[in-house]
C-alpha cells in the first residue's frame, strides 16, 4: 500500500513540477506579471481608478527589439522580391499549391504606401519599386477624373468600381511620397472626390463614386471602413497644407462619427472601424487640442483590448462571441496593434499610466502572434517556406494562404511602433 502510495504522490510531484515549469517559462516568454493578469481578466476596470507610480518601460527588452527587427527585416525582404512587372504586388498565395489569384486595389495600395515610406527613409531599392507602384496607378488608366458640381474630382476605377476608399489611400500614399509634389493636381482631385461624397452633417452619402447598379453592398459595413480612412487621409493632407478648410472638413465627418460609433457604440460597434478613426482623432487632437478626441480613442481602443485572445492564440483578436466581427486574420491582428500603438502614445501625453500598462501589454502579446505567423520568421514552426515567400503572413494559424495586405498592415504596425520606441535601423 505505502509503495502504491509512494508512487502516487511521486507522480503527482512530477506532473506538479512540469506544469509549475511550464507556467513559468509562458509568464516569461509573454513578460507577464500578475498585475498583467488581473489587468488582462477584468479589463483595467479594477485598476482604472489606482494611481501608481510604477515606471512605464517601454521595450527596454531585448527580446522585443528582436521581434521588432526580425519582422521588419523579414517583411522588407518579401517587398524587394515579390513586385510584378505591372508594379503590383503578388497578392493571393497559396503556399501549399503555389497558386496565386484575384486582386483587390485598395490592399495593393496599402501596401504601396509602405514602399513609399521605406523610400522616404532613403532606401533606393524602395524607391525604384515606389516608381514602380505609382506607374501602376497612373500608367494604366486607373485613375480617372471627372467634373461634379463645377469641381473636378479624382478617383480610381478599378473591377467597375470606384471606392471612397481607394481615393482616401490613394490620397494618403502620394502625401507619403517623396515625388508628392509632382501630384499637387491630383492630390486636390482626390480631396475634391472626398469632399463631393461628404453630406452637410458631416457623414459620407455612399462607400462608392461609381458602381454597378447590380452589385450588391452593405452601405454602412463598407462606411465602417472608408470613413476613418477619408477622414484620416484628409488630416494628413491639412498636415502637409496646413489648409483650414481641410481640417473643417475632417472635424466635421469626425464629430459626425464620434456620436455614431463612439456614443452609440453598445448599438454600432464594429471593431474594424477602431483603428482608423483611432489615427484620425489622433490626428485631430494634435491639431485642436480637444480632449474629446482624446477620450473617443480610450473608449475605442478599451474596447479593442476585449476581443483580444489572451487563453488559445495568445495575441490574436477574435471573438467567436461575435461571428459577425469576421473569422481571425493577421491583417486584422496588425492594424489592431497598430491602432493599439497610437492609443498608447495618447497615453503617455495624458501620464494615463493604467492604459499605458494595459495597451503595451497588449501590443507585446501580439507581437508574439504576428512573428509566430510571419514566414521564415523563428517562430513560425513551418519549415520548406520557399525563400520568396519569407518574410509575408499566414492569414491565420495553420493556414496555408498568405495576402497582401497583412504584411502591409505589418509594416505600418512595426513602423509606428518603431517610431514610439525609437529604434533606429
Amino acid at each position: 500500500m505505502f509503495r502504491k502510495n509512494k508512487k502516487t504522490i511521486i507522480t503527482g510531484i512530477i506532473f506538479f513540477l512540469i506544469i509549475l515549469f511550464m507556467g513559468t517559462y509562458y509568464l516569461l516568454r509573454n513578460d507577464i506579471t500578475v498585475n498583467n493578469i488581473v489587468t488582462s481578466i477584468l479589463g483595467g476596470n479594477l485598476l482604472n481608478n489606482v494611481s501608481t507610480t510604477q515606471e512605464i518601460k517601454v521595450g527596454n527588452d531585448n527580446k522585443y527589439y528582436q521581434e521588432i527587427n526580425e519582422i521588419f527585416s523579414l517583411g522588407r525582404g518579401w517587398l524587394l522580391h515579390n513586385v510584378q512587372d505591372d508594379g503590383s504586388f503578388v497578392y493571393l498565395y497559396d503556399i501549399r499549391n503555389k497558386e496565386g489569384g484575384k486582386n483587390n486595389i485598395i490592399r495593393q495600395l496599402l501596401t504601396f504606401r509602405v514602399v513609399a515610406r521605406l523610400c522616404q527613409q532613403g532606401n533606393q531599392e524602395f524607391c525604384a519599386i515606389h516608381k514602380k507602384n505609382l506607374d501602376f496607378v497612373f500608367r494604366h488608366g486607373l485613375y480617372k477624373t471627372e467634373i461634379k458640381d463645377g469641381q473636378k474630382i479624382g478617383y480610381i476605377l478599378y473591377d467597375s468600381k470606384a471606392k471612397l476608399g481607394s481615393s482616401a489611400l490613394l490620397l494618403r500614399l502620394l502625401i507619403s511620397s517623396p515625388y508628392s509634389n509632382e501630384y499637387s493636381q491630383q492630390l486636390q482631385e482626390l480631396v475634391a472626390g472626398i469632399k463631393f461624397l461628404q453630406n452637410s452633417d458631416g457623414s459620407f452619402k455612399s462607400p462608392f463614386f461609381v458602381v454597378s447598379p447590380n452589385f450588391e453592398y452593405n452601405k454602412e459595413r463598407k462606411l465602417n471602413f472608408y470613413s476613418g480612412e477619408a477622414i484620416l487621409a484628409l488630416m494628413e493632407y491639412y498636415r502637409k497644407t496646413n489648409d483650414q478648410q481641410i481640417l473643417d472638413m475632417a472635424k466635421k465627418s469626425e464629430d459626425y462619427y464620434l456620436v455614431k460609433y463612439v456614443d452609440n457604440m453598445q448599438k454600432n460597434y464594429y471593431p474594424a472601424y477602431v483603428p482608423w478613426h483611432t489615427m484620425a482623432l489622433s490626428k485631430l487632437w494634435h491639431a485642436t487640442n480637444d480632449l474629446k478626441y482624446t477620450e473617443a480613442i480610450f473608449k475605442l481602443n478599451d474596447e479593442l483590448l476585449k476581443i483580444q485572445d489572451t487563453w488559445d492564440y495568445i495575441g490574436r483578436f477574435y471573438s467567436p462571441e461575435h461571428p459577425e466581427y469576421g473569422k481571425p486574420h493577421s491583417a486584422s491582428d496588425a492594424i489592431y496593434s497598430e491602432s493599439l500603438v497610437t492609443a498608447y502614445r495618447i497615453a503617455l501625453e495624458l501620464d494615463d499610466k493604467t492604459r499605458q500598462r494595459n495597451y503595451m501589454f497588449a501590443i507585446k502579446q501580439s507581437l508574439g502572434n504576428i512573428a509566430s505567423l510571419q514566414l521564415c520568421n523563428q517562430l513560425n514552426p513551418l519549415s520548406n517556406v520557399p525563400r520568396k515567400l519569407c518574410g509575408t503572413l499566414q492569414v491565420r494559424k495553420n493556414s496555408q494562404f498568405i495576402r497582401v495586405d497583412s504584411l502591409a498592415h505589418t509594416m505600418d504596425f512595426i513602423m509606428t511602433l518603431r517610431q514610439l520606441l525609437d529604434i533606429k535601423n
